[in-house]
């Protein structure tokens, strides 16, 4: 079976021959060996054959030589990673003049010979690569034999390439250290690429890794992109495992996407700035920043969970509910802790929340001063109200049915009116403003003699005398913004009123 094979020489040697006529001993041949696809064979022994021709076309070989397998043994060529280096003149002496040009030919694995023929021009002579009809698709390549010498047709001490026309010169030079410059004559490391364009989608650079009309990699001096034919494609970074190192021990090193100068180890600038994390199979989550905001949540119907030294301290379940001490909160905020007991401080109050118990008795809630008196417990089987102090209730009332048990204190009322003095036959008004509907009031109304001291109701709603005259004081309105009250005009009782007010419902 005949393969297309592609064969690119990158370096031609003749060893021998120090004046122009003298015929090599041996030549040495380098190359890449590629299929059609100019994907690079498989690492191998394969038989090639090589003819030298006075023509680049006609038939009829001066000269030929085999590698392949005899009976004296194999001379195969080794090619590895399509690289193959051939020592030619070593099985078939090379007893040519080379006083005129000549054409090498060569065939693999029994195929027909690559076309065209190599041109073996100057002296010791210098070679071009062949660019084949069948698949063969090599660009030109030359060494030019003062290069090759050292002489004066290179840029010094090493050995260089020149550009196929003969200008540029020196485009790849190898110095006496093994150093490799491409565009440079003073290479400074192994592989040192010295010219190039600004990398981009369509081209450019001064590496390029892969095919241009699909995917590739391209490096210019300050950039790498990956690219297919002209679009953005995937870079990857130790896509199979390992880790990313960026930067060495000591040193401060900071990553920037999105922004130039970085002012953190990793730095993300954009109008919404934001990393995800996916866990496969698992949650999704975002911690990002707006222009208003910065936030922390998943995008997924999962829980957010926070802690330290390992441990869960607070978590939020995926409808919200916030759980400190546990990862199943069953309310919109439910502290737990060891045993079932919670503590949490507020304003210099430590209040101690029993959540969980064996009994009803247990659960309660607890406010202390400094460990002593002054506490509100809502505790018991009942949940009663027990205060050791003052129980007081700041800008608001009781609402609610609230009875005695246990000397429980009178709910402050929604309003007071306070001591108001009254004249007689005056109504007196005062507005409360409590809205609602007033069938929910409790209103009382008490007196006071005008010298203060005893309270008292005598005349409460009115009462008539025995001269037929009234006396007393009552309540004229009560409205859901006001309170009236009137005093009779020859009461001799009333000198001070006081209406309270409760809403229960």
């Amino acid at each position: 079976m005949t393969r297309p094979f592609l064969a690119l020489t990158i370096l031609l040697l003749a060893v021998t021959a120090p004046s122009w006529g003298d015929a090599p001993s041996t030549i040495s041949y380098q190359g890449i060996l590629t299929d059609g696809a100019g994907v690079p064979v498989d690492d191998g022994e394969y038989t090639m054959a090589f003819g030298i021709y006075d023509s680049p076309t006609d038939p009829g070989a001066l000269w030929i030589e085999q590698h392949d397998e005899n009976a004296a043994g194999s001379n195969k060529v080794t090619v590895v990673n399509g690289i193959f280096n051939v020592i030619l003149g070593k099985i078939e002496p090379l007893n040519l003049p080379f006083d005129e040009p000549y054409w090498l030919g060569m065939s693999v694995e029994g195929g027909d010979e690559l076309t065209p023929r190599t041109e073996l021009a100057g002296s010791p002579y210098a070679f071009r690569a062949a660019r084949a009809d069948s698949a063969l698709h090599a660009e030109h390549a030359s060494v030019a034999d003062s290069a090759l010498a050292g002489g004066s047709g290179g840029a010094g001490d090493g050995h260089s390439l020149d550009a196929a026309d003969g200008d540029p010169v020196d485009v790849v030079y190898v110095d006496d250290d093994g150093l490799v410059g491409i565009g440079t004559a003073t290479p400074a490391t192994a592989l040192h690429v010295a010219t190039g364009t600004d990398v981009g989608l369509e081209g450019g650079g001064f590496l390029q890794l892969g095919s241009s009309g699909g995917t590739n990699v391209g490096i210019d001096n300050n950039e790498i992109m990956a690219r297919n034919n002209g679009v953005p494609s995937n870079l990857y970074i130790n896509r199979e495992g390992g880790k990313v190192m960026i930067g060495n021990e000591g040193y401060v090193s900071r990553l920037g996407i999105g922004v130039t100068s970085p002012h953190r180890p990793l730095h993300i600038g954009a109008d919404v700035a934001a990393i995800q994390l996916t866990a496969t199979g698992g949650a999704d989550a975002t911690i990002g920043a707006d222009g208003s905001r910065l936030y922390l949540q998943t995008q997924t119907p999962h829980g957010m969970r926070f802690g330290t030294d390992s441990q869960s301290r607070m978590f939020i379940d995926a409808t919200g509910n916030v759980g400190i001490g546990t990862e199943a909160p069953e309310a919109a905020l439910d502290v737990r802790g060891m045993g079932g007991t919670s503590y949490c401080t507020i304003g210099g109050i430590a209040a101690a929340v029993f959540a969980r118990g064996s009994s009803a008795s247990v659960g309660g809630v607890w406010a202390q001063r400094d460990g002593v008196a002054n506490r509100a417990v809502l505790a018991g089987e009942d949940f009663g109200v027990f205060c050791d102090g003052d129980l007081v209730v700041y800008d608001g009332a009781f609402h609610g049915n609230i009875g005695p048990h246990l000397g429980a204190p009178f709910p402050r009322p929604a309003y007071d009116t306070g001591w108001v003095w009254i004249a007689q036959n005056e109504t007196s008004t005062n507005y409360h403003n409590l809205g609602g509907n007033v069938d929910d009031y409790f209103v009382d109304l008490i007196f006071q003699y005008h010298h203060g001291g005893d309270l008292h109701n005598i005349g409460i709603g009115g009462y008539r005398k025995p001269d037929g005259t009234y006396g007393g004081a009552y309540l004229y309105t009560v409205d859901s913004s006001k309170v009236s009250v009137y005093r009779y005009a020859d009461d001799q009782f009333v000198a001070q009123y006081r209406v309270r007010i409760w809403i229960i419902k």
